[in-house]
Order: C-alpha cells, then structure tokens, then sequence
C-alpha cells in the first residue's frame, strides 16, 4: 500500500514515531507547523512520515523515513474489492481485505509507539445528512458534536455512531475516488494500535474530525486542540500547533509569506475579512445579514467565498450573490497565501466571524493578526464561553451587528493608542514575541509532548 523514500533507518536507543502528514505541500498554509514539529520530535524520537500522493514532497521539505501511498498497488486491490449489487456485504469485505493488506505491509516494518495524525480533512465525513432526527440532522456531518443533556437525543448519537462507524468503508468507501485514502489513513492507525498497542494523537483544527470511530473501537488516543475544551463530548486538550504555523514555520522555516511581507506603514485599510459566506451548517449563514450587508466604512475590504445554501432555490441564491459582488467593501474572492498575508498586514482591525460548525469551534486566526500588529474583532458568538480569547478582552472587542462593527472599527482606527495598547495586552498573554525565539523549549514543556508514546 505504501512505497518506502528516503529510509535512513532508526536510532535503537530512540522510540518511533509515525506522523501522517497527507497532502502537506498543498496544504502548507495549514499543517506547514508539521516540519518544525518533526525537527524537535527527531532530538527524542526516530520519525516517520506517512504521504498520501505527491512523490516531490519529500525532498522539498527534506523529509526522510517516508511512506508514500501507492497508488498502482491500492489500484490492484481495488479491481479485486466487490460492489454492494453483487455482494450485500461488500463493505466488510472490502475493508477486510484493505485491513489483510496493512497487516502484511506493516508486519515488517519498525515497531511504532506513537502516531501523531495531523491530516484533519482526511477524517473529515461527506458533508451530508446522515438523519432524519429533526435536531441531528441540522448538524450535518457534526451530529456526534452536539452539546445536549437530552437523553433521547444522546442515544440517538449512539445509535448513529454505531451506524456509522462501526465500520469505516461506511462513511469513507475505499471504492470512492474522494474517500478512499481517508478509509486508509484510518484503517492505518487501527492495525498499527492493535499490532503494536501505540497512542493516537489527533491535532484537531475542525470539530468534524474528531470522528467517534476510536472510541467505538477502543483505540488509545487523544485529541489536541486549540486550547482546552471539555464542552459537550469534547474531551480536547490545548497544542499551540496555531503558534508553530504562524510564529515559527512561516517566519523560520519556509518564510515566503514574511519575507515577501510589505515594509514600512502599511496601514492602508482601516478593516478587513476574509471568509466563507452562507454555509449550510449552523448559524454563520446569517453572518451576511447581520454583518456585512448594511456595513459601511471606509477603506474596508471583504473577500468573501459565496457557497450555495442547502435550501436557498438557485433565484434566492442569486439574489444575495448580487448584494455580495455589489457590496461597496467587496474586494473579490480569497487569494494565495502571500497576497492574503498583505492585504492583512495593511489593516488596522479585521474581523473572526463564528465557525462553520453548529457548536462554537475556534481558529487561529488572532495569532496571525496579533503578530502583524492588527487588532481582532469578534463576532458574538465566536467563543462566547471564553475557552481561549478571554473576558478581558472580548468585552472590549466583540460585536453583534453591523452597527457595533462599523462603531468598534471607527473607534480603534481613531484611537491608535488604543489599538496599540490593546495589542501590546493580546501579545504579552499568548506570548506573540517569545514563540520565535523560544519556541523548542516552549514545545516540550507541553503535555502533547511530555505524553508522547507513554
């Protein structure tokens, strides 16, 4: 399944561990913190790397000890795998016979003690609707995510959870050209558990990742979050992965975002947003209404990505199309990552509207703007139970409508004392200007690390 590049072997003395990193290169703007994270792990531990498709990748990031999915071999596999029309039972035998193959591949390979799975979209669902429950099915592929003390609706959690994940070529059928490797990445970890009793540890960035099937199948794991998170069914606990992306792969590592970074005063826009509009899951479809349409205020830039609404006729979706591409602040649609980085830059505040999903979910985007010395703004019902941006300053920064924007925006721009003070706060509380300098020691010292393959 896998063809072995760049294997230099093992150091005897040290333990194993397997990081699955995907589609790195493509998705350098994300999981980039993955190459600083490797270079501290390989000072404890011997390190492999799990690729899914492109064959550069290694040597653009000087990785060693790779495996890199083989297309041609799982394509072997699959011509042999049967369809549910000729065998009803097709996906038991088809994730057996995935299952049979790992096995075979991974019985001559190092004993691993640990795996660090860092590949968020590949554990992600379809984005469907997997019920007809009048309250699950509004939370799409987060139904095991609701934060409930209603029983009847707790077991029918369990009950979909079962459904679902009891076997992984459910969700992620290995026959499926979009879902296959996420049937092989997990399958992956659950032979590898159950060969060699090693610890999961799954960075979460998207509450849809964290996926029920571990539990289901008693494997050792943990998730690892943006800052502790003990709501609901959540059992995340704080890794500063948001810190190694922006304060240290990306100044230290592969700097082709700062080093292309505007010089000088670069203030030329008094506000800035950059997001996805009029998403089906939760409330952040209204965030068009509540925040932007009516907004106004000078030297303000939007970017937005407009996806249809499930339940909008093409007509509606139309209509606000319009209103958004007619919008005096709209800009265009998102861009490549040094263009974003500048744009940023150039702002005095910008703006972090709530998740996509239907429970509040967080991002690490106040990192990013902290560091360029632009000020954050929240939406009200961004992290409003305080789990990482806290009372102090959410009270001076939050809003709730266009108006309280347009006000907050206006005060800060007018008061550059103030806006600086309070970012001077924000960098002193999440250690903006120590994670450059610091940032190994400042790694290790945290639980993530110090429970790595105990």
């Amino acid at each position: 399944m896998y063809k072995k590049i760049n294997f230099i072997g093992s150091n005897s003395d040290k333990k194993n561990i397997l990081i699955t990193a995907s589609q790195l290169e493509t998705r350098e703007y994300t999981y980039g913190y993955i190459i600083p994270l490797i270079e501290l792990l390989k000072e404890d531990y011997n390190i492999y790397v799990l690729l899914e498709s492109n064959s550069k990748t290694p040597d653009n990031y000087n990785l060693s000890n790779v495996y890199l999915f083989d297309k041609k071999v799982f394509g072997a596999l699959k011509e042999k795998m049967r369809r549910k029309k000729e065998d009803p039972d097709s996906e038991n035998y088809n994730n057996e016979m995935i299952r049979n193959h790992l096995k075979e591949f991974f019985s001559n390979e190092p004993e691993f003690h640990n795996i660090i799975v860092v590949d968020n979209h590949n554990l992600m669902m379809p984005y469907n609707m997997y019920t007809k429950h009048p309250v699950l099915r509004e939370y799409w592929n987060d139904f095991f995510d609701i934060f409930t003390d209603d029983e009847e609706i707790k077991k029918e959690v369990e009950n979909l959870n079962e459904k679902w994940f009891r076997n992984i070529a459910k969700p992620f059928s290995p026959l499926t050209f979009r879902y296959y490797y996420k049937n092989i990445l997990v399958n992956t970890c659950h032979i590898l558990h159950d060969m060699h009793g090693c610890k999961v540890d799954i960075i979460i960035i998207d509450p849809s990742a964290a996926i029920p099937y571990f539990d289901l199948h008693n494997i050792k794991y943990k998730h690892w979050y943006y800052t502790d998170d003990f709501r609901g069914p959540r059992e995340y606990h704080r890794f500063p992965f948001p810190e190694l992306q922006h304060l240290v792969y990306e100044k230290k590592f592969k700097p082709i975002v700062t080093k292309n970074l505007l010089t000088g005063n670069t203030k030329t826009l008094n506000h800035f947003f950059s997001g996805s509009l009029l998403n089906a899951k939760g409330t952040r479809k209204h965030i068009w209404e509540q925040f932007f349409k009516n907004y106004r205020y000078d030297k303000t830039e939007f970017y937005f990505k407009v996806s249809l609404i499930y339940g909008l006729s093409e007509e509606e979706y139309k209509a606000i199309q319009d209103e958004v591409y007619n919008h005096p602040s709209f800009a265009g649609d998102f861009m490549d990552n040094v263009v974003y980085t500048n744009k940023l830059k150039s702002a005095k505040t910008a703006f972090i509207a709530r998740s996509v999903s239907v429970e509040e979910a967080l991002t690490y985007r106040h990192i990013q703007y902290l560091d360029l010395d632009v000020l954050p703004l929240f939406d009200s019902e961004y992290d409003s139970t305080y789990t990482w941006i806290p009372k102090k300053f959410q009270d001076k920064l939050t809003v709730s409508n266009h108006e309280e924007l347009m006000e907050k925006v206006d005060f800060y721009c007018n008061n550059e004392t103030e806006r600086i003070k309070l970012i001077d706060e924000m960098k002193e509380y999440y250690k903006i200007n120590e994670w450059p300098k610091n940032w190994k020691q400042m790694t290790k010292e945290t639980a993530f690390y110090q429970e790595l393959c105990i």
